[in-house]
Formats: structure tokens, sequence, C-alpha cells
């Protein structure tokens, strides 16, 4: 099967038919695609480099011009941003630009950049149109082609593409509000980590180029009806003075995006580039002929390799619905939610490739390659939960919860294809004399949980200090997840301004009392004019290699970013 189909061939598995950048914002096998002769890979290479800078000169000299829309006529605008970044990766290697080859390109990513238009109109007094379109050069893919961006894929990450974030149509009738289309769903009272967080899919091609909270920023809109209702009280003391109700029909399941196998943001708990051995005696009174011999014990070695797949969602006879509830009592804000919808998990089939057969002292041996194949699986679960906010004098205190059930938790793939090495080898005898074929291997499971958290802000002169504690609670028992049964994270932040608030210095940070992973983020931004702000940042993760963020080995960086609005 080629990297690219999303059905099997006929007689074949029959599973087949899951970042934007910064504060907006198909893989093919080695062997299926086409050779790129080194001159062309230097040539691309210092191509995205070159971009790059001109693109940085261009924007500093336009820098200065005063911020203005960039059209607008009774009721229309159109405004937009050009978003420029440069990562240098902890494992930078200059060739990995220059002259790029398959072996090499592991960890590597060229500039990015990103054209966003923002367009808003209003043709009657009841009718508002809004749109959010990015166009732009991506990074961290691998794969060189253009593409619109689609909402029924999961592995779809392009080097240059479009993408329709949001396009909707809103109405509004006194205390009745109406919006169809693309849209997204701003759930949860928390920076980072929202518990209630979970109607919006996201892309996570890059998630934490702008810290914590980019995780947050990356979620894309998703097609659906929406209803609000508003209620004004002036006169009863004990209603809130402000109620809103919110109910959203949401015809198809958009999966989130992922990177591809290779990428530096691909997890490396979902993918297994392994070699394993192994023996085994089959049961009593079975046996394997082969060759015309009889053999009742096969050992064998098996090199194992990831690659992804896609797999189509739910579709229109399967949709989802969510439903929003906020009052305001005097200063205290309650907020209640409920989504019974999707949630975007992932398996792999383990599938023989090559092979050589052989006796070896009265046991068959076996040398084999198999095809771990990652793909995209979609399942039910239901959500509800809470959220309150109030002013403490002069701190801000947050907090929410939600109670998930059948919520999916990963495992760690590289370390399930390892335990089952026996399993495996004997596998694939069968599958080479057509006695069984590819073998399951569960990435993700459900349990029931429920995640929590609260945070505390306070602001004195130019400094600025939150403090987030996130609490996780598997209530169903299982084995072998890269998240602990019971997690706390802690979350701080710190900002402090200068020069009359044009250099602003942050630091955001991250530490799990259970996994004990961390991150860790510097920012020092700039506002070099009204329209341009320019950023220099750093990031470094760490922790065991089976846990949320110490997967990610290698991906410390440090970064340029430069953004201008015009």
């Amino acid at each position: 099967m080629n990297a690219g189909e999303d059905h099997p061939p006929a007689g074949g598995w029959g599973l087949f038919s899951g970042g934007r950048r910064g504060y907006a914002c198909v893989w093919t096998p080695a062997a299926a695609a086409p050779a790129i002769r080194p001159s062309r890979r230097r040539r691309r290479g210092w191509r995205f480099v070159a971009s790059a800078l001109w693109l940085l000169v261009l924007m500093l000299g336009l820098a200065r011009a005063p911020a203005h829309a960039l059209w607008s006529y009774d009721g229309w605008s159109v405004n937009g941003s050009y978003d420029q970044l440069i990562v240098a990766p902890g494992n930078f290697y200059l060739d990995q630009f220059i002259a790029p080859t398959t072996a090499n390109e592991k960890g590597r990513e060229y500039p990015s950049g990103f054209f966003n238009l923002e367009t808003k109109g209003d043709p009657t007094p009841w009718l508002h149109l809004y749109a959010y379109t990015i166009f732009g050069e991506d990074g961290t893919a691998f794969a060189t082609r253009c593409q619109v961006y689609g909402y029924t894929e999961t592995f779809q990450h392009t080097m240059c593409g479009l993408k329709f974030e949001e396009s909707y149509a809103e109405t509004t009738w006194g205390g009745l509000d109406i919006k169809v289309g693309l849209q997204k769903f701003a759930w949860g009272v928390l920076d980072a980590f929202a518990p209630n967080d979970i109607v919006d899919p996201q892309e996570l091609y890059d998630p934490f180029v702008a810290g914590l909270s980019g995780i947050r920023y990356s979620e894309f809109g998703i097609p659906a009806i929406q209803f609000g209702y508003q209620l004004l009280n002036a006169t009863h003391e004990l209603l809130p003075a402000e109620t809103t109700l919110q109910a959203a029909y949401i015809p198809i399941y958009v999966p989130l995006r992922f990177p591809t196998v290779g990428e530096r943001w691909y997890p490396t708990t979902a993918q297994a580039v392994t070699t394993t051995s192994g023996a085994a005696t089959l049961p009593a009174g079975t046996a394997i002929t082969f060759n015309g011999q009889t053999f009742s014990a096969v050992s064998g070695t098996l090199t194992t390799t990831t690659l992804t797949r896609n797999a189509s969602p739910p579709g229109l006879d399967r949709p989802s619905f969510a439903a929003h509830a906020s009052s305001n009592y005097s200063t205290v804000d309650l907020e209640a939610y409920y989504y019974y919808g999707f949630q975007t998990g992932l398996d792999a089939l383990n599938r023989l490739g090559t092979y050589t057969l052989s006796p070896i002292n009265g046991v068959l041996n076996a040398v084999a390659n198999s095809d771990l194949a990652v793909f995209p699986f979609f399942q039910r679960f239901q959500s509800i939960g809470g959220a309150a906010s109030a002013p403490l004098g002069p701190i801000g205190v947050r907090g929410e919860f939600a109670f998930q059930q059948d919520a999916l938790f990963s495992k760690d793939l590289t370390s399930l294809v390892q335990e089952t090495s026996n399993a495996e080898v004997l596998n694939l005898v069968e599958q080479a004399l057509h006695i069984a074929g590819p073998l399951r291997i569960p990435l993700m499971v459900p349990a029931n949980a429920v995640q929590s958290g609260v945070s505390a802000d306070y602001a004195y002169e130019s400094w600025y200090f939150e403090f987030q504690i996130n609490q996780s609670n598997i209530m169903t028992n299982q084995t072998g997840l890269i998240e602990p049964k019971f997690e706390t994270r802690l979350i701080p932040t710190i900002s402090k301004s200068f020069f009359r608030n044009t250099v602003h210095f942050t630091v955001n940070g991250l530490y799990s009392l259970q996994a004990r992973y961390w991150f860790f983020e510097p920012l020092l931004a700039y506002n070099y004019s009204d329209n341009t702000t320019i950023t220099l940042g750093g990031l470094m993760l760490g922790g065991p290699l089976d846990t949320v963020l110490g997967q990610f080995p290698g991906n410390d960086e440090a970064f340029v970013r430069i953004v201008y609005a015009f």
C-alpha cells in the first residue's frame, strides 16, 4: 500500500478508507518517494534561507509605517499580518539546509512564513460576515508540495499550504444569535491545558512555539451551526446580571492534524524503528511444514519501520453536539460545558514486508522487515464540566474541571513492540505461511478521567505573575500509559515590561510532579513599532522518554520571530 492511499487494495487490511504558527496560526516512505538529486536539495535549502532573510529585510523596512487596515469601505475591512519564524534546533547541522538528504533530515526545520488575512463585513445591520485565512510555508514539514488543507485527514502536513481557519455568517435578532460556518469554540478559563477546551481540533506541527498557551492558539475552526441567547437582568437581586446560553450542532467530525513520521514534532511514543529477536515453541500438537520439513519451534529477527496512513472520520450520519452556559453574579463568572462527540486516537498494524525463511538446526528461522502503520481511529466520548473566575482583591482566581467518559490516553508504541517480540516472531512466520493476518497493536486506549485546574494571577506595576496547577485523574485501570494515573502539573509564568512597555521579558515553565517531565521557555519581545513585534526565544524540554514532553529529545531550540501587521 502506498503511503498516500486512504483505502487498502482488494484483500488488504480492511481498516483504511489525525501548526499554525503562533498567535493566529503525507508522508511518503523513502522507497516510494521520487528521487531528488543532491543538487536540487541544495538549491531548495538555500531557497528557504534566502527567502526568509529577504522577507526579514523587507518587513523591517516597512515596519515604521503606521498600522492601518489593508482595505476598508462602508462596513467592510481586510486586515492582515505576516509571521516570519526562523528556528535553530538544538541538534542543528548546517548541511541539513545546504545539502539535505533523507539520512540527515531528522530534526531539521526550515524558516517558516505565514500570511494571515482577516476579512470582516456587515452588509446589513443584522448580518455579520467573517473569514480568517492563512497561506504560508511551514518549515517543519517534510513534504514539499502545496495543497489546500482539508477537514477529513489526520496526516496532511505539507511545506506550502492554504488554510481556511474560520469562515462564517452571523446574525443577531434581539437576544438571539445564530452563527453558521467554520468557527471556533473558545471554551475554558485557563490559559494552558484547559480541561473543557475539547471541541476544536488542533494542529500539532509545532505546538509550543508560542509558549504553553500556543497549544490553544494552534486550534482551527470546524463546520457548525451555533445558537446563542443572552438574558439580561437589572431588577432581581438573586438572579445573575447576565446569562448566555449556547448550543451547537456539528454535522461532521474534523480530526486533529498530526505531523508525519520523522518531523520534529511527531511523537516518538507513536513510532518504532527497532529490531527485535526471539524464539518460540509452538503449542503441543501443532507444527509448521516448510519445504517438506516439519518444525515445532521458530526463531527470527524482525526489523520494524513506522509509517502513517489516513482513515475516514465520522460523516453526516454521526454528528456531534456541544452546549455552554455562563452567568455573571456581580464579580463572579460561572460557566458550564457539555460535549458529546468524537476524539482522534491512534492505532497501529504491524504488517510483514520482505522476509527469508530457512531451517537452522531443526528450527525454522526468519529474517524479516515489517511496516508498522500508524493510523487514526475516531471514538465517541462525553465531557461535562464547569468553571468559575473571580477577583480576590488584587488577585484574579480561575478554576475549572471536566469529567470525561472514554477519553483516550496514549501508550508507548516502541515499548509495546519490544514487549511482544516473541509473539511478533511467531506471528511473522505464520503470516509468511499465510496462516494469520497483520498484528494489531493498540496505541491509545479509552478510560474515564477527571481533569481539573486552578490558577491565580497578580499584576504589580510592570510585573505580572501567574501560577497554575493542573490535576489529571484517570479513574479506570489502565497500564503502560505515558501519563500517570494521578498527575499534578505546576505551570508558572513571570513577565516584566521595560522602556514604557516596548520590551517584554516572559518566562514560561511546567513541571510534572509524578512523570518528572518539564518545559522552560524564556521570551524577549520588542515592540519595534505599532505594527511590528520582534521576539527572541528559547525552548527547552526534558524528562523520561516515555512521557508527554520527554518524548521529544533534541527538540530544544532558539528562534527569532517577527510579526508584521498591515
